[in-house]
């Protein structure tokens, strides 16, 4: 269980109010966001030392940014009470809380019982709604009493990969952890799990027009991946090969702090770590060393002044 949580249910205040609630060992049903910060500007509203007291008391949804005051509305409407948000569950000036909870944020996203994933908002007070836009749509196909018809569906590229959220590091684990996701992209909303992965007009999966006539889907980016981690049975050689996979998608995306690079992907090599049983050596692994090393940027960059990871890793 996370140490900290949102209690949408506020019975000290009738307003329109959300508190911050700690947690002992009490197991609850919660729901996490993944979502893009942006500047601290647009992400205003944080746990601070100065305001935890009166946050665990009363915390108008007014007053937070759009996409953080949206999730409390979607989780409401789910019928669930709890919510996790990484700025309003850390105490984000107080470094020895960070270093705590931080390495456990690959935990809290594994066992909530969902995640809502932001995709197309850049920042904390975009939003998670947004009109939905007026296109010609790619044609793909769907079943309708056993015939496969044509009709207009939005580009499962352009909303579910090349939006902000699959390019910010941090959201790699969050994403890749989650038992359940529901993708809120601007033209439709998308969900995943380990049964099925599917979108509006297409709950069985979106289908290519390649294999329209056979039934087979097109798997989300990544869920491949994802769902070999997430099975732990895969052998050493296998699980190696899969963190080379997830190692590439997670250094093309951004990082504000580069003092984060190892952390922000902690829970996923725990993971790996529990599969193979070897020894983690700040993003390489000994028994897959030799071919670890082997590996190269596709750009060039300059190496940051700050310490981050050793100059191999």
């Amino acid at each position: 269980m996370p140490k900290r949580i949102l209690d949408l249910e506020n019975p000290t205040n009738t307003e329109d109010t959300i508190r911050v609630r700690t947690l002992g060992d009490e197991q609850i049903v919660y729901v996490c966001l993944s979502y893009c910060w942006g500047q601290e500007s647009q992400n205003y509203c944080r746990l601070l030392q100065s305001n935890v007291s009166d946050f665990e008391k009363a915390l108008y949804v007014r007053n937070l940014p759009a996409t953080l005051r949206d999730s409390t509305w979607f989780v409401k409407t789910l019928g669930l009470r709890y919510v996790w948000i990484d700025a309003l569950c850390i105490i984000q000036d107080d470094i020895h809380d960070w270093q705590e909870q931080a390495p456990c944020m690959g935990d809290i996203y594994r066992n909530a019982v969902l995640t809502i994933a932001a995709t197309s908002s850049a920042h904390a007070d975009q939003g998670l709604i947004h009109p939905r836009p007026a296109e010609i749509f790619k044609l793909q196909p769907c079943e309708l009493f056993g015939r496969y018809l044509y009709g207009p569906v939005p580009s499962l590229y352009r909303y579910l990969d090349d939006v902000p959220i699959m390019r910010r590091a941090w959201t790699t684990q969050e994403l890749y952890l989650s038992r359940r996701i529901l993708y809120i992209t601007e033209a439709f909303l998308a969900w995943e799990c380990r049964v099925v992965q599917g979108a509006e007009g297409f709950p069985p999966g979106i289908f290519s027009p390649s294999t329209a006539g056979q039934g087979q889907t097109i798997p989300f980016l990544n869920f491949e991946t994802k769902e070999f981690l997430r099975s732990g049975t895969a052998t050493p050689q296998s699980t190696y090969e899969s963190w080379q996979r997830l190692v590439s998608d997670y250094s093309s995306r951004q990082m504000t702090k580069e003092k984060d690079i190892l952390v922000a992907i902690a829970g996923l090599a725990a993971i790996v770590k529990a599969m193979t049983r070897d020894d983690y050596l700040a993003g390489l692994w000994r028994g897959n060393l030799t071919n670890d090393l082997l590996w190269q940027s596709n750009e060039s960059r300059s190496r940051s002044e700050i310490f981050a990871a050793p100059s191999w890793s």
